[in-house]
């Protein structure tokens, strides 16, 4: 795990019981309540939603999309969780956001919140989502790369226990910095499960 910079290691717990979730696997769909008044699903990436979420990908990224390609090889990566949010009043499509799971890293690769979703907490229920993903499937680590001048993406992840931990010069195709965050988690109780307890 030589990748780790140790110094932004923070201890910290995971929260699960912070959402209710329904019954299952994680590949379940779950309703959450948004601010003011709404309510979100979120369920797993379909074909079905592809078109939306690949239109939502230039609304929210112009600079450096990702591909259609790239957005159905999601549907059948096996290392892949893709989760999209849907508005339950309207149909429309709220927001959606990935990781991947590789050893005992998940890797979120976007998050991404409809401009006339934000500041309704659809993005705190995905990035709530993806990490409770990750501690159900063993990960002792969550990793993502973010815009260095996007302070509100930046300050989601810090207000979920993110901290950077190191930086990619000149990371993105407008040549843009991104910087690397990193949530680890709390180590006695990665032991604690480890041994049976």
């Amino acid at each position: 795990m030589g990748w780790r910079n140790r110094r932004c290691i923070r201890s910290f717990r995971w929260k699960p019981g912070r959402l209710q979730y329904l019954p299952g696997s994680d590949f379940n769909a779950y309703s959450e309540r948004i601010e003011p008044a709404s309510v979100i699903q979120i369920e797993p990436f379909s074909e079905a939603a592809l078109p939306a979420v690949y239109e939502l990908e230039h609304v929210c990224f112009p600079k450096d999309p990702w591909s259609m390609t790239a957005f159905r090889q999601e549907l059948t990566n096996p290392l892949s969780v893709f989760l999209v949010a849907t508005d339950t009043d309207t149909g429309r499509i709220a927001g959606y956001g990935g990781v991947w799971l590789m050893y005992d890293a998940g890797n979120i690769t976007n998050i991404a919140v409809h401009p006339d979703f934000r500041r309704k907490k659809v993005g705190t229920a995905l990035l709530r989502r993806l990490i409770h993903i990750c501690q159900e499937r063993g990960m002792n680590s969550v990793t993502l790369e973010v815009r260095a001048g996007n302070r509100g993406a930046i300050a989601l992840y810090e207000t979920a226990g993110f901290q950077i931990c190191g930086l990619r010069k000149r990371y993105y195709q407008d040549r843009e910095d991104a910087l690397i965050m990193t949530l680890e988690r709390n180590r006695e109780e990665t032991t604690n499960e480890d041994s049976g307890h």
